[in-house]
């Protein structure tokens, strides 16, 4: 898995890059189904919403996971940087367990109807 990380209005550090690249590689063994040739792409856009009128820093973090056939965005905000990210990735992991359900179950419904076709 490719992992693309851009930061707006935030200091990408080295910790913080790889505190994401930690997160978003651990997503990588529930797309093993999917990652053939090293096609699935996963983007992680971190971003400060805060503006001058607003009170507090507000981030926003957003991840992008292309699989072939299907699209994958989870996003959060959160007033920590790292609670953002990691709820992201949580609802990420949840959204590609349930397609992955859903791929394995039109498998095993095909096999069925290959199976009755045959006899």
């Amino acid at each position: 898995m490719r992992i693309t990380i851009k930061g707006v209005r935030v200091d990408l550090s080295p910790a913080l890059k790889e505190f994401v690249r930690k997160k978003v590689s651990a997503l990588g063994r529930f797309l093993k189904r999917f990652d053939r040739n090293d096609s699935v792409t996963a983007e992680v856009e971190i971003e400060r919403t805060t503006e001058h009128h607003r009170h507090g820093e507000i981030y926003h973090a957003s991840v992008d996971i292309d699989l072939p056939g299907k699209k994958i965005r989870a996003e959060e905000e959160s007033s920590d940087l790292l609670a953002a990210i990691e709820i992201a990735k949580d609802k990420a992991k949840k959204d590609i367990q349930k397609h992955k359900e859903k791929v394995v179950e039109k498998n095993k419904r095909n096999s069925k109807r290959a199976k009755r076709v045959g006899k």
